[in-house]
């Protein structure tokens, strides 16, 4: 489970080195990266979640419906709750084996 919490915090995108805001969507290296944890982790709700998040985002983005803060915005605050979801069912599941 740790392994699974660890890939959400992977996808991480939206500031860059001098905390300007930067365009997720022109890295397409890190977009490769993220659809190849996704073929690796097809089941994974919470990452296909952030995977297809991402892509829908960027295809906005591209077609000038959104602006680039509200695309970073959204996607850091579904990240963040992915992560959160993900450590409650971490700490759920070690309790109940200890129990």
């Amino acid at each position: 489970m740790l392994q699974k919490t660890l890939l959400l915090m992977a996808l991480s995108f939206s500031a860059g080195a001098d905390d300007l805001p930067k365009n997720f969507c022109l890295n397409h290296e890190t977009a490769q990266q993220n659809e190849t944890l996704a073929r690796q982790h097809p089941t994974d709700d919470a990452l296909i979640k952030l995977v297809a998040l991402r892509a829908g985002l960027c295809d906005l983005l591209n077609k000038q419906i959104i602006d680039l803060d509200f695309a970073i915005d959204l996607f850091n605050a579904e990240h963040a709750h992915g992560i959160q979801q993900r450590l409650k069912e971490e700490q759920t599941n070690t309790r109940e084996k200890g129990a």
